[in-house]
Formats: C-alpha cells, sequence, structure tokens
C-alpha cells in the first residue's frame, strides 16, 4: 500500500525498512510501537493472522499508541478471532469484507439468498455471522461450467469457467475474456460495540457498490475508553 498512499498525500512511515513486519511469535512488539507514537502515526494499516495481530494491539493500548483509524486484514474478519483479543481491544477496528448479509440481488444454490444463508448458519451453529460462508459463490461457478461444458473435461471446463457471467451469493461473477480473472466486492467493516449478548457486531462502514449498503455509521476516530 505505501505507493498507493503516498500518490494520495498520505506520508508513510518506515516504508524503506519495512517498519511493522514482524516475525509470527513475536512477543515484544515495543520498539516499532515507539516509533509509532514518536512520529505521531493516526492511520495503522496491515494485515495479519489475528493472534499475531491481537499480541500487538494489546501491547499498542498498553504503551498508550491511539491511531484515530485502524484496519486489521484478516485479523478482524471473524468474530470468535476478535472476541480473544480481551476488553475493548475490538471497538472501531476494521477489516474489508468480502461478504455481508445484506447484499442485494445476490442468489445462492437452490435459490438461497444472503439472508437464508445467515439464517441457516445461526440455527445450525447458534454462532455470529461468519463472513467466509459466502465464499461458497466458487462452487456455484465450477458447477454452471461443468453443466454449461457438458463434461468434466478439463480443457472445456476450464473454457466454460473463461466466458462465466452469472449472479451467485455474492452477487455477479463476470470473467475477463483474456485474463479469465473475475473481481468481487469488497467493503470495508468495523467492529461495533452492542448491548446483545455477544456485545461485538461487524457491519458495513463503507461501500461503493449500489448493491451493497452500508450496515453501520462509520466509527472516527476509533473510541478508547
Amino acid at each position: 500500500f505505501p505507493k498507493a498512499l503516498e500518490e494520495v498525500g498520505y506520508d508513510v512511515l518506515g516504508e524503506e525498512r519495512d517498519l511493522g513486519l514482524a516475525p509470527f511469535g513475536t512477543t515484544d512488539f515495543t520498539p516499532m510501537i515507539n516509533e509509532w507514537k514518536d512520529y505521531n502515526v493516526e492511520v495503522l494499516w496491515g494485515n495479519s493472522p489475528a493472534p499475531h495481530w491481537g499480541a500487538m494491539w494489546r501491547q499498542a493500548r498498553a504503551q498508550g499508541f491511539k491511531p484515530k483509524l485502524v484496519s486489521a486484514g484478516r485479523a478482524a474478519l471473524f468474530y470468535t478471532d476478535i472476541a480473544a483479543w480481551g476488553g475493548d481491544l475490538p471497538w472501531g477496528i476494521g477489516t474489508e469484507i468480502w461478504w455481508d448479509t445484506s447484499y442485494e440481488d445476490s442468489t445462492g444454490i437452490g435459490g438461497t439468498t444472503p439472508k437464508t444463508l445467515t439464517e441457516r448458519w445461526a440455527k445450525e451453529t447458534g454462532q455470529p455471522l461468519n463472513p467466509g460462508i459466502g465464499s461458497y459463490h466458487i462452487v456455484q461457478v465450477l458447477i454452471d461450467a461443468i453443466e454449461r461444458a457438458g463434461t468434466l473435461e478439463a480443457d472445456k471446463v476450464n473454457k466454460a469457467i473463461g466466458e462465466t457471467d452469472m449472479m451467485t451469493i455474492v452477487h455477479r461473477v463476470l470473467y475477463d475474456k483474456e485474463t479469465q480473472f473475475s473481481r468481487t466486492a469488497l467493503t470495508f467493516g468495523q467492529w461495533y460495540k452492542t448491548d446483545k449478548p455477544q456485545v461485538w457486531e461487524l457491519s458495513i462502514a463503507f461501500s461503493k457498490h449500489d448493491f451493497i449498503k452500508a450496515t453501520g455509521k462509520p466509527i472516527f476516530p476509533v473510541p478508547y475508553p
């Protein structure tokens, strides 16, 4: 992200030194936290496994580091992960969201909708929503390609995949004819503190897609108790 951020006017700290990259298993993040504090860093943007991030974030908070905006890719996507951080550490933390109950005009296998898929998940697991369950659109695309190819022959199925243009549980999948690549929508979500038994809820704070509406008001700056 550094080059893209600099192009739109952000000042990126430690780019030439890969500041912020730490080996898994690191137990003391103090040196990098001190640099962030000394530089008055206001935006913290990263991507790592949840336990790694959680260890860093606990130390950062204990040492008084309070950036205004925090995005933790992967680390903050799943409820069970952020709940394990403890206390109010998840509050306002952002992450990219691949799929959500609120997607409009999206259809899964057998007429499943994002809403009905979410309801089935809650009933069968008793757990808060896991955004990863929407990723089964990959299976939808494969089934559709096999049906259109009329065979399991790899080359023909691959050709059919490259010609895909269909509605799925994650909305439209349209493959580029040259690269056989299809983008799916991303939105920016944040963790909100609620009065529900599970306490934390991931809601879409920002979306640039007309078929995905924001489900929460952006939290800025991050609230620190």
